[in-house]
């Protein structure tokens, strides 16, 4: 299906991809000998993943620091916050930082372990780690309120003990040669900030969720695409059908949501629920 673009003008973007060499990153993980071998491994992720946001590689830094990761808790576990301090825990960023859901499902035995041995909370695990797969397919806030074993079945997230590299590379070799194809730019927004209330075990909370920036894209096969991007960042792109081609309305192809994108006349990207009305707006960003 083509739009007739009368809006926003259309941009071409190509990109190119490297896949990870995971045997020079697995040789790093089988050098890893005492407890300051350990320490020094973590503090060099930690440096590593918190200034990767300076970097032009910070895609590739992203998978390489997974993959770093995984060996490690492949070979050693979750890492022990006694004995090696807070910076430990960068393990769950990096996890975050990952750019593709599949990989996240697939990497996901990070995070429950992270769990069992309580060094995250079950409201973080909700409200963050868990907010992230759940939204990939449903637009309310079940993942604070389902049975964990509910959310894990309808998810279907790895939950094993183990990671598996090469599934790792082959997911993100997948994606990466079909994402940085030639693409057309329809638009990108910002997005106004969301707030929203609930309760997990009778505690109230309210969460914050700073507005971001989105991107509608056409790839040459003719699906449409929105990608967040937020921290500096990209995230998974999700795939779009569209509902109304002369009002250029969109739904998430995957999502279970009556809801909807829609670019108005005015070039904003607007949010609406079933009956019309407007949930969030997004303005456009210049393009340099």
């Amino acid at each position: 299906m083509k739009i007739i673009l009368c809006i926003v003008s259309l941009f071409i973007l190509q990109a190119g991809y490297s896949q990870p060499d995971t045997l020079s990153l697995k040789n790093q993980v089988d050098k890893i000998f005492t407890e300051k071998n350990h320490q020094d491994f973590w503090d060099f992720i930690y440096d590593r993943d918190q200034n990767m946001f300076t970097s032009d590689r910070i895609e590739e830094i992203n998978i390489e620091n997974l993959i770093l990761v995984s060996y490690y808790f492949n070979k050693f576990g979750y890492p022990d916050f006694t004995v090696l301090g807070d910076k430990s825990k960068i393990i769950n960023m990096v996890w975050v930082h990952n750019k593709y859901y599949e990989i996240k499902k697939l990497t996901y035995p990070i995070i429950l372990q992270g769990y069992l041995k309580k060094a995250i909370t079950e409201f973080n695990l909700r409200e963050y780690y868990l907010r992230i797969l759940y939204k990939r397919y449903y637009d309310d806030h079940g993942n604070m309120t389902k049975p964990l074993s509910q959310l894990y079945k309808e998810l279907e997230p790895n939950l094993s003990n183990q990671i598996d590299i090469q599934k790792i590379i082959e997911s993100y070799s997948k994606n990466e040669k079909y994402f940085n194809q030639r693409k057309q730019l329809i638009g990108t927004w910002k997005s106004e900030d969301l707030v929203y209330n609930g309760s997990l075990n009778g505690d109230p909370y309210s969460h914050n969720i700073p507005g971001g920036r989105v991107t509608i894209y056409v790839m040459p096969d003719g699906k449409y695409f929105f990608e967040p991007m937020l921290d500096g960042q990209s995230h998974d792109p999700i795939e779009l059908k569209v509902i109304d081609e002369s009002n250029m309305t969109f739904q998430f192809s995957q999502i279970q949501s009556s809801k909807s994108y829609q670019i108005t006349k005015g070039g904003d990207l607007q949010y609406k629920d079933e009956t019309g009305s407007v949930l969030n707006s997004y303005h456009p960003v210049k393009q340099n």
